[in-house]
């Protein structure tokens, strides 16, 4: 099998979904424009939230030597 990663209009998903199901494929994974942007936002605010609190010396920031261990 192989995998594609496609964008397609929203409303276009059920059709699109149902023919390949119909081809023996199936649906991976379905993520909305919108769905994203909020993830992104979420994650954007604790990073800025999480900076603020470093600054402030409220919260021990991971020193890059860590970072690289990951």
């Amino acid at each position: 099998m192989t995998t594609l990663t496609i964008e397609i209009p929203d409303k276009e998903v059920k059709e699109i979904s149902t023919f390949v199901k119909q081809k023996g494929g199936k649906v991976v994974e379905k993520i909305s424009a919108r769905a994203v942007k909020r993830a992104q936002l979420a994650s954007l605010k604790q990073g800025l939230t999480e900076a603020m609190l470093i600054s402030q010396g409220e919260m021990e920031g991971t020193p890059l030597s860590k970072l690289w261990d990951e």
